[in-house]
């Protein structure tokens, strides 16, 4: 089958390409335009730096040479002799300004000459070449135009027709707007583009330095110099603006220019670039193209092999199921439509077919369960299982087996009537259940010799409570069975579990209860439970013994933990409602008799908590229940009023002891030991019954023993502190803080009356 040929297949293909190449068009198309962009970012910055560069270093020279002839255009000598009308004929004053010149030209670094001109002589003097008198029509026309300027300014000129200078032209006095003379400082162009290293750019592109004129005075190419290499329009950008370093594009010559005006010398640093040179990147930048169309390449292989992939299921499915596809335009989707309704019919005519018989199925599938032909362990076919036929597979269960005696004696049903039997027993029963709330499913035996009653429990009943639903259903089904169809029944019954997982458990724990009746065939309803019941369990007498010695010391929150843990103890050894009522007495018999040791009468209990409530609570919630608001409470109330009368005793004691034997130098670590409790229990003990403290009786008690000494007898002060356990200066300072007054002056005040 031709995969191309299929609809499903082309649209595929077709959306799989646009949604591979699409986006790999958008990224090369916005990562290019990012590359562009940042690499002309970096260029021009790059380039911006470079010029500021150079114009500071030239910014920096010029300023040198500017600097130098301060002190030569300052000099009194010099200001004299250009205000001097006789200059030309004064060969004195002449030679002293010509040595004033060579001096300047020898301090400048590549100085070509020093001159220096007087307007109004039309005289000049170089350093270079000596005084001049007759100047040639170029030199006053030159000077002329330095004239009209009236400022310092940097020009350029040739000297002797051949070599290049700049010339720095300085009006003098400075201090005058109508100078007298010009100072000009000529220095070697040469000199300056090595200094500056302008051949370095002559690569890439040309830097050159032009004046405010626009004319090039300093170049890496010398036949440029004294040339106006700008038009009108791009020198203009360039004076008119308004930073001091920039650049900007000329699109007619595909050149860019950076430039870098100098604050100081009024001169500007330009450096021209042609784009192909300055933007190499961007050529980098066609190669996106190449990764582009070798992406799509890539792309279009790619998608040819995943359609096929993904069409090949389909192309498979129509060929299994012998779907014809005819023309070129082969829409399989429209014939998988059809077989799915086909199928669609098919499930539902079973689905009718399976609520018909869900009955049937639901038994069938209980009875696979119960003899265990279904493995447990797929856990997932069970769960799903159960939900088709309404089963709930969290919920608690417990089965009950019942079994029919003396059938043959019955003259209601015939011998072949096993169907009718099973039928009226199924109403009988379901009738009960729904009476009683119960959620239940019937299953007959394949012997038909017996029915199984499966319980659905919910989930948050407990297992006392359960375990009475299925006794008193048992005795329910029992007499309407005997009332209605005359028939003697058997009930065996097994223990709940957690899950349907144990159904088979607890049918078998049925089985071996129904089976009891041949030892005891009086009992016509035997409950597993009862018969584990007949086994001895482990009473937790550790547990006890902790939460008595916690009742004695009267503490309850550790006891109220304790006593959690004797229930979870309990609940896990008890097997029977029997064995749980006896644990709880033993229990009861026990705090009975610490209640009697602590000297509490035992028959008080016995009338106001009797041990016979136990017996009439029928879960194991309830009697915890009655334990921890009933019992517990009233307990530790007992306990409680008999350490308060304890501690009034204790405390009454003490103050005897302290009253026989005042004399000693009592402490209350050791009355503590005599009374046999620890020094801060007997402290606390004795400020909260007497209100004061152990240490204030005994002071109390020792100062008016002393009183009595004082009045009563002749004793020295010194022999009344020995006698009550005092040294005299202890004996003395005490008294004076208890009553305000010496010994001495009680005995004087008191004795004397």
């Amino acid at each position: 089958m031709m995969w191309h040929k299929q609809n499903y297949s082309r649209s595929i293909f077709i959306y799989a390409l646009l949604g591979v190449t699409i986006p790999i068009l958008l990224y090369l198309c916005f990562s290019s335009s990012y590359f562009i962009f940042q690499g002309n970012k970096q260029v021009i910055q790059s380039n911006l730096l470079t010029i500021r560069q150079v114009k500071e270093r030239i910014d920096a020279e010029l300023e040198y040479v500017s600097k130098s002839t301060r002190n030569v255009v300052s000099d009194d000598s010099l200001n004299e002799g250009i205000y001097n009308k006789k200059l030309r004929d004064d060969q004195a004053q002449l030679n002293e300004i010509h040595n004033k010149l060579k001096e300047l030209q020898k301090s400048l670094k590549d100085a070509y000459s020093v001159d220096l001109y007087v307007p109004s002589q039309k005289l000049l003097i170089s350093s270079e070449n000596g005084v001049k008198k007759s100047l040639s029509s170029d030199t006053l026309d030159l000077y002329r135009n330095v004239q009209a300027i009236r400022k310092p300014d940097w020009g350029y000129s040739k000297q002797q027709n051949t070599i290049d200078v700049l010339t720095y032209y300085q009006p003098v006095p400075v201090i005058t707007n109508f100078p007298q003379a010009y100072l000009a400082v000529h220095i070697y162009e040469r000199a300056l583009s090595s200094t500056f290293e302008l051949e370095e750019y002559a690569e890439s592109g040309e830097i050159f330095i032009i004046n405010t004129d626009g004319k090039i005075i300093s170049h890496s190419d010398k036949s440029k110099l004294g040339n106006y290499l700008f038009d009108d329009h791009n020198y203009k950008k360039i004076t008119r603006s308004s930073v001091s370093n920039g650049y900007f594009e000329d699109d007619n010559r595909k050149e860019t220019f950076f430039y870098g005006k100098s604050l100081s010398s009024d001169l500007i640093t330009v450096y021209r670039i042609p784009n192909s040179i300055l933007f190499t990147h961007h050529q980098a930048a066609s190669l996106y193209l190449v990764v582009a169309g070798a992406l799509i390449i890539l792309s279009f292989i790619y998608t040819y092999f995943f359609t096929r992939r993904l069409a090949k299921p389909i192309s498979q499915y129509i060929k299994q199921t012998n779907l014809s596809l005819d023309g070129y335009q082969k829409d399989e989707w429209k014939l998988i439509n059809q077989d799915r309704n086909r199928l669609v019919q098919q499930v539902t005519a079973l689905d009718m077919w399976k609520k018909n018989n869900l009955y049937r199925l639901r038994n069938f599938f209980l009875l696979k369960l119960i003899s265990r032909d279904i493995n447990h362990s797929n856990r997932g076919i069970n769960t799903a299982a159960l939900q088709a036929f309404n089963l709930d597979y969290q919920s608690k269960i417990q089965v009950l087996v019942l079994e029919m005696q003396d059938l043959e004696c019955n003259d209601a049903f015939k011998e072949n009537d096993n169907d009718l039997l099973f039928f009226a027993i199924d109403n009988i029963i379901n009738e009960i259940l729904v009476s009683q709330n119960l959620k239940g499913f019937l299953v007959q035996t394949m012997d038909n010799t017996r029915t199984i009653i499966i319980l659905q429990l919910h989930k948050n009943l407990v297992e006392m409570e359960l375990q009475s639903i299925a006794n008193q259903l048992s005795v329910n089904i029992k007499h309407s069975l005997q009332t209605y169809l005359k028939m003697v029944s058997y009930f065996g019954i097994g223990r709940m579990h957690e899950s349907w997982d144990d159904l088979a458990k607890s049918y078998q724990e049925a089985i071996v209860s129904l089976n009891y009746r041949i030892i005891n065939p009086r009992q016509e309803i035997i409950d597993f439970e009862q018969l584990e019941s007949t086994k001895l369990f482990s009473y937790p007498y550790v547990i006890e013994n902790r939460i008595l010695k916690e009742l004695k010391n009267n503490n309850r929150a550790t006891c109220s933990v304790l006593f959690d843990e004797f229930v979870e103890e309990i609940a896990k050894k008890c097997t029977s409602i029997t064995q749980l009522h006896h644990a709880y007495y033993m229990l009861y018999t026990s705090l009975y008799r610490t209640m009697d040791e602590l000297g509490d009468t035992p028959t008080e209990l016995l009338i106001q908590k009797p041990v016979k409530e136990i017996f009439y609570l029928a879960t194991q919630q309830q009697i915890k229940k009655w334990f921890n608001n009933e019992l517990f409470p009233y307990l530790f109330e007992q306990v409680s009023n008999l350490s308060e009368d304890k501690g009034i005793k204790t405390v009454e004691y003490v103050k005897r002891y302290i009253q026989d034997h005042i004399e000693l130098d009592l402490t209350l670590t050791s009355v503590a030991e005599e009374v046999n409790l620890s020094s801060p229990y007997l402290s606390k003990l004795f400020k909260k019954v007497s209100g004061e403290s152990f240490i204030q009786y005994i002071t109390k008690m020792k100062i008016e023993r002393s009183k009595e000494l004082l009045i009563q007898s002749n004793l020295t002060i010194s022999e009344i502190a020995k006698a009550i356990g005092y040294s005299e200066r202890t004996f003395g300072r005490v008294f004076k803080d208890t009553t305000g007054i010496t010994p001495n002056n009680f005995r004087l005040q008191y004795k004397t009356v």
